[in-house]
């Protein structure tokens, strides 16, 4: 099958697949579920990071020092 031949409908799929990561498979595997929780999150707006994403990483860091916790990196762990 080649592409859509129709650019209205060629449209209106990359509106509704977009999602595609969110849900970690290709839309034609993707319940309606799935699918319409991924969507009704999006319904009111996302959030995204300002920034690079490693902002998230800091700013954790730093709450998990603010509440007394460690943070370790590349460190190795033992049972």
């Amino acid at each position: 099958r080649g592409p859509e031949p129709d650019p209205a409908i060629r449209r209106l799929k990359a509106v509704l697949t977009h999602p595609i990561g969110d849900y970690a498979v290709q839309p034609k595997s993707a319940t309606m579920a799935a699918h319409g929780v991924t969507m009704a999150h999006y319904m009111n707006g996302a959030a995204y990071t300002v920034g690079a994403t490693q902002n998230l990483s800091i700013r954790n860091t730093s709450m998990v020092r603010e509440f007394g916790g460690e943070v370790l990196v590349d460190a190795t762990v033992r049972d």
